[in-house]
């Protein structure tokens, strides 16, 4: 049981305090219980506000309504959707009900995100009627025996796992000219195939000289499942590249690499590829938009490698050659008017995560009855 409460409410109506559940299961409810009638011709009626966040990912909504004993809680209404953002979307559930004679009446409203997912009426939902008993013998008259009626919010399916990003080592390169780099942090790369240091030149990440290959590893340690991003800074030519590596090693033998080719105009002539270090591309992307200041990501998660362009996925393949290594950058150019420039490079781990929901549900009216319990549940 997750998130139990019960708020007793003794003598008059309550305007209970929120209460937090957290319903991030499916198969979880979150339900509110009130009286359906008293021994006399009371009208019980409450009002009901849930309120939380979904997590990214699918996720689904029964609402039910049932009276205890009387067989599973129907379902009345279902809403499904896809949140694929890792910041959530708020949802808010609202229920007016009233009961009498055992029939319950009143609208309920499912927002997800300030839009009606699921809305309708509950009058004449078909509950089972009140039993009734003798009062004083057989012949004498009936009257009704106190029970109560449910409403439901059932989570039903919640959060597909998405990836987390965790940065464990960035360079923005905006800092006084530095040539090579910082050893400490970035070590050769590609050496045997002639690769330079790169440098920081006016507060960007640039070649060593005008043209070549220049390149350097991080010497953090990354785990095998890896991120690394840069942000293009200058790419004026189709002869200007710029490279982001993850599972590298540091003679630039094996790993993953997406490669960017110029020009960053806005035009659609840039080409982007994602390569198994000397042994194939994966996938390659022409007449596409480059523009200064986008950030180009390469992911290598389990045997999926992806690449997205601003947070956007331009694609994924899947490749074992490569399980583990660390991240690099490069740059490239055979155009001495047009020399690349990145700034802003961060990389890191990726992992796992489930979505999830958690809700405040807060009593705001309930009348006609005395002595009985309200009561929450999330189980």
């Amino acid at each position: 049981m997750i998130g139990s409460v019960l708020v007793q409410a003794i003598g008059a109506p309550i305007s209970a305090p929120g209460f937090v559940t957290d319903i991030n299961q499916p198969g979880n409810i979150l339900f509110l219980e009130v009286p359906g009638s008293g021994l006399g011709n009371d009208s019980p009626s409450f009002s009901a506000i849930a309120t939380g966040v979904i997590g990214p990912g699918t996720w689904g909504f029964n609402l039910c309504l049932s009276l205890p004993n009387s067989g599973s809680p129907s379902v009345i209404a279902s809403a499904t959707g896809t949140n694929n953002t890792t910041l959530g979307q708020p949802y808010t559930f609202e229920a007016d009900v009233s009961v009498v004679g055992g029939i319950p009446s009143g609208t309920y409203n499912l927002t997800v995100n300030n839009v009606s997912v699921a809305s309708g009426s509950l009058s004449n939902f078909p509950l089972v009627p009140y039993p009734t008993r003798p009062a004083n013998g057989p012949t004498a008259t009936t009257t009704k025996i106190r029970r109560t009626l449910s409403v439901s919010l059932n989570l039903t399916q919640v959060g597909n796992p998405y990836s987390v990003f965790t940065t464990l080592f960035s360079d923005s390169f905006q800092r006084a000219n530095e040539n090579p780099l910082n050893p400490t942090n970035w070590g050769t790369f590609g050496s045997s195939f002639g690769f330079t240091n790169l440098q920081i030149l006016n507060n960007e990440c640039e070649l060593h000289s005008v043209n070549g290959n220049s390149g350097n590893i991080c010497q953090a340690a990354f785990p095998n499942d890896q991120w690394a991003e840069i942000k293009i800074n200058h790419l004026g030519s189709s002869n200007s590249n710029a490279f982001v590596y993850v599972r590298t090693d540091s003679g630039q033998t094996s790993g993953y690499r997406l490669e960017i080719d110029g020009p960053a105009d806005g035009t659609a002539s840039a080409t982007i590829q994602v390569i198994v270090v000397g042994i194939l591309a994966l996938f390659t992307l022409t007449n596409q938009v480059v523009n200064i200041g986008d950030v180009f990501r390469l992911v290598a998660k389990g045997t999926t490698i992806s690449a997205y362009q601003n947070g956007v996925l331009l694609g994924s393949a899947t490749d074992s050659t490569t399980a583990s290594g660390s991240a690099a950058v490069r740059l490239s150019a055979s155009d001495t008017l047009h020399q690349p420039g990145v700034i802003n490079f961060n990389g890191g781990s990726v992992s796992n995560a489930q979505g999830n929901a958690t809700c405040t549900l807060q009593v705001s009216e309930v009348t006609g009855y005395t002595g009985v319990p309200v009561t929450t549940n999330s189980n």
